[in-house]
C-alpha cells in the first residue's frame, strides 16, 4: 500500500516515534537539532498524562497533492489526531500532468 512520505512522517511524530535518524536521513542535521531541543523543551514542561489532544500542524511548502491530503486526513481519523494542513497549493494528478505537458509543447 502507498503512503506518502509526508503522511509518514507525521504518522512518526503524533506516535511519539520519532527518531533523530529518521529525521537526519530525510532532511539533515539541522533540523535533527532544531527537534532535539524542542522535545528537550516540551519534556520540561510536561506536567504528567494530557487530558486533551494535540492539534498537528502540516505545513508543506511548494505545495502538495490532493492524495497527500487524503492519506493525512485517513491517518488523522485513525489515530483521532486533530490535523491542519497549511500549503501554498493543491494540485491534482490531472492537473501536474497538464502543467507538464504545456511545458512541453511547441509553439
Amino acid at each position: 500500500e502507498y503512503v506518502p512520505l509526508t503522511t509518514r512522517l507525521v504518522e512518526k511524530a503524533i506516535s511519539n516515534q520519532w527518531r533523530g535518524k529518521d529525521l537526519t536521513s530525510v532532511v539533515g542535521k539541522i533540523l535533527e537539532a532544531r527537534h532535539r531541543d524542542a522535545c528537550e523543551q516540551r519534556a520540561l514542561l510536561d506536567d504528567g498524562p494530557q487530558s486533551k489532544k494535540e492539534t498537528v500542524i502540516v505545513v508543506m511548502i511548494g505545495g502538495c497533492t490532493e492524495g497527500e491530503i487524503a492519506s493525512l486526513k485517513a491517518l488523522s481519523d485513525k489515530a483521532r489526531a486533530p490535523l491542519i494542513v497549511l500549503t501554498t497549493a493543491v494540485t491534482s494528478g490531472r492537473a501536474f500532468t497538464q502543467n507538464l505537458l504545456a511545458d512541453w509543447a511547441v509553439d
